[in-house]
């Protein structure tokens, strides 16, 4: 049964080996006549290609160009088991590129004392590679090329990393300014004495934790990056996180009667810089903010509120 063939072009030239041919009529005719590399080492193995310009012995060869990879070393009998990502190359002298040609599911190729030699029964058909408009074979010559790149089973097992993305996650706060509701997923925190703070634009902050990280939800009275203090900044922080990050939610500054409110909604991309704050710079005008009608300030008290809609959890483990 033939394998299932990917065939795509490419700039860049293979890694490993280049076969340069001329007079390739002269190369054997016959169906399972053959042409071997001299050899080559990589990976600490002896390798040489196959090429069979007129298919291998097989029922699938007959019509194609058929090409293989030997490990000498296994072939000469020594008791080793090597696992190889194969592909196959023919310059199309034309375009300046490479026909690169692999197994179509992407299956690895397994060399042992069975299997000594692996390859590809149909590389490409005799006919595609001798149309002189594909430009595979000019003036009688021609170049094939391999590359393969070694997989070997690691000493130490390997590195496991799990990934939760939890909906709605409940939290904790131990911290006095910051109150959870019944559900345990809306955090309001009360920033009292807030006209006071606008005087030396301090920035203040307050923790909470959410699946044992601890988050900062910053605010900046007069803006943290507003030269004329016109608006207030809301970010937030993740207390040196040990893996990057995901979170998506809400952040609102609601009025005490709670009918009104200007609300954000925030993606925070993966990272894991423990300064990073991310969050929105001019979140809201500090005229609004300030405005008696409006009813966002009583009793010199701002209440802005956080939810979060998904937060990412990960774990990793030899």
């Amino acid at each position: 049964m033939a394998i299932e063939m990917l065939r795509e072009e490419r700039d860049v030239q293979p890694v490993q080996f280049l076969l340069n041919v001329d007079s390739y009529s002269l190369l054997p005719t016959e169906q399972g006549e053959k042409y071997e590399s001299e050899h080559f080492l990589f990976g600490g193995f002896l390798w040489k290609l196959i090429l069979y310009p007129n298919g291998d012995k097989s029922p699938n060869g007959k019509g194609y160009i058929s090409f293989y990879l030997e490990n000498t070393f296994i072939a000469r009998g020594e008791n080793h088991t090597v696992c190889i990502d194969f592909k196959c190359f023919i310059l199309n002298k034309i375009k300046n590129k490479y026909l690169t040609i692999r197994d179509g599911k992407g299956a690895l190729m397994y060399f042992d004392k069975l299997r000594p030699v692996q390859g590809f029964s149909q590389m490409v058909s005799i006919d595609t590679f001798k149309n002189p408009s594909n430009g595979y074979l000019v003036e009688d010559a021609c170049a094939f090329g391999a590359e393969f790149f070694i997989i070997q089973p690691s000493a130490s097992p390997a590195r496991h990393e799990f990934l939760s993305l939890v909906k709605d996650p409940k939290g904790t706060t131990d911290y006095g300014r910051v109150y959870i509701d019944s559900f345990g997923t809306t955090y309001t925190w009360y920033i009292r004495n807030f006209t006071a703070k606008l005087n030396g634009n301090v920035p203040e902050e307050v923790p909470f934790t959410i699946r044992d990280r601890i988050w900062f939800l910053h605010m900046y009275p007069k803006g943290k990056q507003s030269p004329n203090g016109e608006y207030i900044s809301l970010y937030l922080r993740v207390h040196h996180p040990a893996t990057k990050v995901y979170a998506s939610g809400k952040i609102r500054v609601v009025n005490h009667p709670e009918n009104k409110k200007k609300e954000e909604s925030f993606s925070l991309n993966w990272y894991d810089e423990p300064t990073k704050e991310w969050g929105f710079v001019d979140f809201m005008p500090l005229s609004e903010i300030l405005e008696p009608g409006n009813g966002y300030i009583q009793d010199d008290t701002l209440l802005v509120q956080l939810k979060f809609d998904v937060v990412s959890e990960s774990k990793t483990r030899q």
